[in-house]
């Protein structure tokens, strides 16, 4: 019955054509399946183009995830393979957000928590060795933007991890939300997540997102430095940038813990696939 549930799926994909929204499909399609015939489900995840890397490991972590009751070892065997994709794949192609790949791939660190993965601080040293370099990203108000995301994923999974990434950033902390926008296409349109691309360096976003790290790891020390934003923004009379960082703040604050992991995968990346969703 699987190999038939798998050889409709594969026409149905046919006339999709080849492409991003076929792969897409092809995600949905390989979690539906693990349930069933793991199998099948890898067959059809072995099916997403290299093209399509992020999506590939997205489906991996997804199947991971719906056999780890059963299947520890093999969910674990997938974890792996998903941070194989990003480690093994030349640094040009390991991401398609502005966030860059360790960001990105931040999500595999947060599905192997959901599995039970054994060794958590490898895999978060392997997220960790996709962080950009100054050669990848010569901006360093992005790089440090990139490692604010990732603090503030890995917040969820190791709060000390995400401390000495916030604390590492520390000396350049000016460059937080350092209205840097110089490279050609950035904020322009992005298809994968099917709208505009938010993952910018610069402007409130950037210290927002700052906030929202500290507050995962430590909620006193970001009241501490929202009270200090405050006061050098009113001394600069740029009262309406406090209110913008305070509001991303509250927004994290506000959302149930059981929700978080969701609102920040998709802040990073608007088109991440949940159970649930109509479509990936």
């Amino acid at each position: 019955a699987a190999d038939s549930d798998l050889d409709r799926a594969r026409e149905i994909l046919g006339l999709i054509g080849p492409g991003i929204d076929a792969d897409r499909a092809r995600l949905l399609v390989a979690y539906e399946l693990a349930d069933r015939d793991r199998a099948a489900a890898i067959r059809m995840v072995d099916e997403i183009s290299d093209a399509d890397l992020w999506i590939k490991a997205e489906a991996l972590c997804w199947v991971a995830v719906a056999i780890a009751e059963r299947d520890k070892q093999q969910a674990m065997a997938f974890i792996d393979r998903a941070l194989e994709l990003y480690l093994d794949s030349p640094p040009s192609r390991r991401s398609v957000v502005e966030a860059g790949p360790s960001a990105e791939a931040a999500h595999v660190a947060l599905a192997a928590r959901a599995v039970g993965y054994s060794n958590m601080p490898n895999v978060i040293e392997r997220v960790l060795a996709l962080r950009m370099t100054a050669a990848q990203e010569p901006s360093l108000a992005r790089r440090i933007a990139s490692t604010i995301k990732v603090a503030r994923a890995l917040a969820l999974v190791d709060p000390e991890i995400a401390r000495e990434l916030l604390i590492s950033v520390e000396p350049h902390a000016r460059l937080i939300g350092d209205d840097d926008r110089a490279r050609p296409g950035f904020g322009q349109f992005v298809g994968r997540g099917g709208g505009w691309n938010s993952n910018r360096a610069g402007g409130a976003e950037g210290r927002g997102e700052w906030l929202q790290a500290w507050a995962l790891v430590d909620l006193q020390e970001a009241a501490r430095r929202c009270d200090k934003e405050l006061a050098e923004l009113k001394q600069q009379s740029k009262i309406e940038t406090a209110s913008i960082d305070l509001l991303s703040l509250v927004e994290l604050l506000v959302i149930p813990p059981a929700e978080r992991e969701r609102y920040l995968l998709r802040s990073v990346d608007p088109g991440y696939w949940f159970p649930g969703d109509e479509e990936p």
